[in-house]
């Protein structure tokens, strides 16, 4: 007993300094010597669930389940880990039994105010998240609170709760971003992070949210628009930029090779279920065009300029890639006012001349620009654009 209570105690202190070889080799250790040890199969599946090994994780986390039913930790990361495997219904299961064990569950509270925010249930996610931030100071819970009062309409707070993120983590990026739109600064790119942090919380559930909720059908708008202007062209290499869970892709079966480009590597994991993609490549967008070998015969860009204000770098690395000849395909939402505005929703909006002006700067022909409806939000239409460029 002596000798496991000193194994796990190594293995946590491995942990925490990031040497998480030698923990796991401590932990399994552990289980050799006492296979019915409570705390290193949780720390086990805590620790392989950290490392993307999510059915061994699950298997110990299920086996401290069994071991210590009424353990609110244990149900609070078996939510956790049923969330990053795409098991919706299991992780609000596991989330509101670790909260019945224990009211005071700032983590379990934390994933089921997350699932409410990405679904859109701002009144349920802000009760969940105050009773987070009341039990325990989680920069997270604070940023994502500002975005939910942001989003109500209450700029004040949200400027307030952005602060309070980036007293306890002054690198939140989601929380910087938010507030330099809020204080009337906004940047013309949003921080890597904040993107990758942002998709691969909700990678899960992204594709029935967006497609039925939000009566998204752009990918379905950039094919009829090809195949207006391109008709039965044969695309051998085609670039599928921010390709996020493969909704685009599918449209693009026929080419030779379908290149996936995307920060998030949980949208990947998504999109690689599809079978579509030769390659799916966890990138920045425009590093990927400025290393990338070879040229490409169409590009494609669904709901993804959105997430970008100035577009000069993004056409110019694009042009650098295509072949003679190539298309650009893509989708923003349109701007009331100025060249580009970053909006309360997040995203950015675009006039549609400032977007012909960006793209025959960088050297692209502009084949047309339609209106179109781009998504849904709180029941309305947004409005936005499809264009299509061709290389000279």
């Amino acid at each position: 007993m002596k000798k496991s209570i000193k194994l796990i105690a190594e293995g946590a202190a491995a942990a925490s300094a990031g040497m998480h070889d030698t923990a796991e080799r401590l932990y399994r250790k552990v289980l050799a010597r006492d296979p019915a040890n409570l705390d290193g199969h949780y720390l086990l599946g805590s620790l392989l669930a950290e490392r993307g090994d999510l059915p061994s994780a699950e298997k110990h986390l299920n086996l401290a389940a069994t071991l210590n039913p009424r353990s609110p930790y244990v149900w609070s990361n078996l939510g956790s880990l049923r969330r990053l495997a795409g098991d919706v219904d299991g992780a609000l299961a596991a989330w509101t039994r670790a909260i019945e064990l224990d009211p005071r569950s700032a983590e379990a509270w934390f994933g089921i105010g997350r699932f409410h925010a990405a679904n859109e249930n701002l009144d349920d996610a802000e009760v969940c998240l105050l009773r987070v931030v009341g039990l325990k100071p989680l920069a997270s819970a604070w940023s994502l609170l500002a975005s939910i009062t942001d989003k109500k309409g209450r700029s004040d707070e949200a400027i307030g709760y952005c602060r309070k993120a980036l007293e306890l983590q002054p690198g939140n990026g989601s929380a910087a971003f938010l507030l330099a739109r809020l204080e009337g600064r906004p940047l013309a790119y949003p921080p890597g992070d904040t993107i990758r942090t942002l998709f691969d919380g909700c990678a899960d559930i992204f594709e029935n949210h967006l497609v039925g909720k939000l009566a998204y059908d752009i990918p379905q708008q950039l094919q009829r628009l090809l195949g207006i202007h391109a008709g039965e062209r044969h695309f051998a290499r085609v670039a599928d930029l921010g390709c996020g869970t493969g909704l685009m892709g599918q449209h693009l079966a026929n080419a030779d090779e379908l290149v996936g480009i995307d920060l998030s590597p949980k949208m990947l994991d998504q999109a690689r279920k599809k079978n579509l993609y030769a390659r799916l490549i966890a990138a920045d967008l425009i590093e990927f065009l400025e290393t990338e070998s070879g040229t490409f015969d169409l590009f494609v860009a669904a709901d993804v300029l959105i997430y970008m204000g100035t577009l000069d770098a993004l056409f110019k690395a694009a042009l650098a890639r295509a072949s003679p000849g190539a298309l650009f395909a893509f989708s923003t939402e349109t701007a009331s006012e100025g060249d580009w505005q970053l909006q309360r929703s997040g995203r950015y909006a675009h006039t549609p001349e400032f977007v012909r002006r960006c793209a025959e700067g960088a050297g692209w022909s502009v084949v047309a620009q339609e209106s179109a409806q781009v998504r849904l939000e709180s029941g309305k239409a947004v409005a936005g654009n499809i264009h299509l460029l061709a290389c000279p």
